[in-house]
Order: structure tokens, then C-alpha cells, then sequence
């Protein structure tokens, strides 16, 4: 008798709904984090907090990004063709390579951060991103899980650990924040300084804190990727992928160890080159607004400062301390999470579509292919168009909702106005490009 099969593979839309659920539920949380946090450490932290993320991203993408999509493309395309012992040794050849690429990334971002802050003129992000550079190892290493059982068509352990990671993040960063901003200020009022340095002002005293309010929120991200991790560890250890003995026993014989890194390393590097260039772009966006904003408030500021009257709160401290450039990016960062809402959510129709496709695609049944893409298509554009329209045509209202009746909301609302439609193309974008990938083309995303 032939031993039973405990592995349940999902359907698109069985995974797509997993995942697309545990999006909404990563964002509603992400929201529940970042809106109090702008309460607690304002615009001007969330200018350092978003410096250091935009800084971590490359560099998370450069470690992370191919490899996950690779291991769910080759898992998904062996399991097809019943290499039950390809599947498991791709798994563990997987492990040392993050390993490896996750700690390079570390030191990477914890060596170069101080030249790149002192390069934008914006110091106080350092402490940020020194407490992220940890987060860039334990996403490397749930990265491997998460690809893995992907492949295998199970969204329930990469579901399961996004929830956790955001659970995490919640928690601990905005715990760390509020701490850290309250003990500092009790310190302010009771010996007028801040870390044992005078202060001249409470004003003052907030502008001395933020850069470490918005490394302990920061922290939060690197709890939450290392709970991630853990999370998939412990489930893997203990229950498994649930490939037989049986199927292991029948299987062919395993390919070797040489052909399957090197094809895992030749479909993973156009993958990341594509996640890389648009992490780069966030990067050049974070650098040039605040250099540029740098430089136009040293030889000509009153043009700006006129344009953004009666929009900055405390203008004459942060001129002295020279943070209006990281304020208005901070302003930039609130616009650019209500974006990153439409296509975060959309990415999940692609990562749930990815083993779907590619099964039809090794099948070679052009009408299998045919419905599956065009399900996810379609899926998007019901969720992306009203999303995306929605947020331009409500962008004040919306900012205001979300971020409260700040002096500032106008700043945000009218960056979120033209992000509100680039938000349709980038949700469409997302899912076919997880679809190049299925099919081998992971050099057209790119």
C-alpha cells in the first residue's frame, strides 16, 4: 500500500487568498505601527527612520530578493517533475548561501552608513541605521523558508511569518520609541538636558531625541525579521514539507550539487538585479530630495521656505539644527506608505500565482497558461484601479485621517495626489512580473 501523502498543494486562488489575507492583515497592522509612530517621533523622525529603510532596502534586495523566487520557481519545477530529492537538496544547499549573503549584507550596511549620512548631511539617521543592519541576516535566512514552501504551493508558513514579522514590529518598535522619547524628555524636564548635553529649549530637546526615538522604532524591524525567522525554523523542524520516504525512495536520482547552485545562482541574479534597481531608485530618491533640499536652503532658501509656509512646526529650530530637509522627507515618507498600500497587496495575486504558472508552463498547455495569467490580471485590476484613483482624488482627506490634522497634511496630500495613480501601474506591474519569472524570463522584469 502506498504511504499517504501529507503535503496539500494550494490552488491560485486558494494561495492567493492566503496570501492576499495576511497582507491586509501585514498592512492594517503596519498601519496601526506607523501611524502612532508618526504621533510619537513626528515628521522629522520618520525623515530618519525612512533614510536608514531606503538605505537597508538595496541592500536587503542585493542579499535577498532573487533567491527566494528562484528556490519557488525550481521547488515548484522539480516537485512537477517528481525530483522529490532535488526539492530537499536545493533546501539545503539554500541555507549557507543566505547565510553568507545575509551576513555580508550586514557588515555592508553597518561599514558604509556612517560615509552615506555624512555624505546627505543627515547625521541623526545613523543610530537607524545601525540598529537595522541586524534585520538584513535574519531576512536572508526566512527568505529560504519562505521561497521554499512556495514552491512546494503551501502560503500558510509565508503567511503565517509576514503576520509575526509585523506582530513584532508593532510590539517592540513602538514600545522601544515611546520609551525612549519619554525617558528622554523626563530628563529634559527635570535637569534641562538630554543625555547628560544642555539643551536650550523642550523644542530643542525633541529635535535631540528623535534620532534615537527613530532608531528604537527601527529595532522594531529587526525583532520582527528575526521572529520571522524563527517562526519558520521551528515549524520546518517540526513538521516538515511533508515529502514522503516513498516519494524520496521513487524519485530519480538527485542532480548534482554544482548544476543546482549554479542554476539557482543564474535565475536569481536578474531577479535581484530587477528588485535591486527599483530599491536603488527609493535610495536616489532619498538622497537627492535631501541633498538637493541641502543646497537650495544654503544659497536661496527663502523661495522654499516661502512655498511651505505655515506648513513646519518648530521652522526656526529646525533651521538652526539643520533638519528641514529630513522634514519634508518625512512628509514625502507619510505619502509614500499610502502608496506602497495598493501595490504591496497586489504582490501577493503573483507570489500565489508563480507555482500555478509554472506548472502549466513545463506542462506545455498554452490554455492552462493562458487562464492563469489572465485570473491574476484581472484580480489586480479590480483591486488596483479604484485603489489607486482613490488615493489621488482623496489624497487630503485620506492624509488627514490617517496622519491627523497636522499643519503639515498639505505637504503629504499633494506628493500623494500624483502617487495615487503611479499606484495602478506599479499594482499592475508587480504580479506580472512574478510571472516572467514562472515562465523563465526572469531577465524581462528586469
Amino acid at each position: 500500500m502506498e504511504p499517504r501523502n501529507h503535503r496539500k498543494r494550494q490552488s491560485f486562488l486558494h494561495g492567493a487568498l492566503i496570501l492576499t489575507v495576511s497582507m491586509v492583515l501585514v498592512k492594517l497592522i503596519g498601519a496601526m505601527f506607523k501611524i502612532p509612530l508618526t504621533w510619537i517621533i513626528t515628521e522629522e523622525g520618520l525623515g530618519y527612520f525612512n533614510t536608514a529603510y531606503h538605505f537597508y532596502s538595496p541592500i536587503h534586495s542585493l542579499a535577498t530578493a532573487g533567491f527566494p523566487i528562484a528556490i519557488a520557481r525550481m521547488v515548484s519545477e522539480n516537485l512537477a517533475c517528481g525530483k522529490y530529492g532535488d526539492v530537499r537538496r536545493l533546501h539545503k544547499l539554500s541555507v549557507p548561501i543566505f547565510l553568507v549573503t545575509g551576513g555580508l549584507g550586514l557588515a555592508v550596511m553597518a561599514i558604509t552608513a556612517p560615509f552615506y549620512v555624512k555624505a546627505i548631511g543627515n547625521s541623526g539617521a545613523l543610530p537607524a541605521m545601525l540598529c537595522l543592519a541586524p534585520a538584513v541576516l535574519f531576512s536572508c535566512l526566512a527568505s529560504v523558508y519562505r521561497g521554499y514552501y512556495e514552491g512546494l504551493s503551501n502560503m500558510y508558513p509565508t503567511a503565517v511569518s509576514e503576520v509575526i514579522e509585523a506582530v513584532f514590529k508593532l510590539l517592540t518598535g513602538l514600545a522601544a520609541a515611546y520609551l525612549v522619547f519619554r525617558f528622554g524628555m523626563g530628563e529634559f524636564y527635570s535637569t534641562g538636558t538630554v543625555w547628560g548635553q544642555q539643551v536650550a529649549s523642550e523644542a530643542f530637546a525633541k529635535s535631540a531625541l528623535l534620532p534615537y526615538a527613530a532608531a528604537a522604532a527601527v529595532f522594531g524591524v529587526t525583532a520582527g525579521s528575526f521572529m520571522s525567522f524563527f517562526y519558520l525554523w521551528l515549524r520546518h523542524k517540526r513538521k516538515g514539507d511533508g515529502i514522503t520516504h516513498h516519494e524520496l525512495r521513487c524519485a530519480p536520482p538527485c542532480t548534482s550539487r554544482k548544476h543546482l547552485v549554479g542554476s539557482l545562482v543564474k535565475m536569481a541574479i536578474p531577479v535581484g538585479i530587477g528588485a535591486l534597481a527599483v530599491n536603488v531608485a527609493a535610495l536616489v530618491d532619498t538622497t537627492f530630495l535631501q541633498t538637493r533640499i541641502n543646497r537650495i536652503l544654503e544659497v536661496n532658501p527663502e523661495p522654499l521656505l516661502q512655498m511651505y509656509q505655515g506648513m513646519i512646526p518648530d521652522l526656526e529650530v529646525k533651521i538652526a539644527t539643520g533638519t528641514v530637509a529630513n522634514f519634508l522627507f518625512g512628509c514625502y515618507s507619510q505619502a509614500l506608505a499610502l502608496f506602497m498600500l495598493v501595490p504591496g497587496i497586489t504582490q501577493a495575486f503573483g507570489i500565489s500565482a508563480l507555482p500555478s504558472v509554472t506548472a502549466a508552463w513545463i506542462s506545455g498547455s498554452r490554455r492552462r497558461l493562458q487562464k492563469s495569467i489572465s485570473s491574476v490580471l484581472r484580480m489586480t485590476a479590480l483591486f488596483c484601479i479604484p485603489a489607486g484613483l482613490g488615493l489621488s482624488v482623496l489624497a487630503s482627506p485620506v492624509s488627514q485621517a490617517v496622519f491627523g490634522a497636522k499643519v503639515s497634511v498639505p505637504i503629504t496630500s499633494r506628493t500623494l495626489a500624483v502617487m495615487g495613480v503611479a499606484a495602478v501601474f506599479a499594482s499592475l506591474s508587480t504580479p506580472v512580473f512574478s510571472m516572467l519569472q514562472a515562465v523563465g524570463r526572469a531577465d524581462l522584469p528586469v
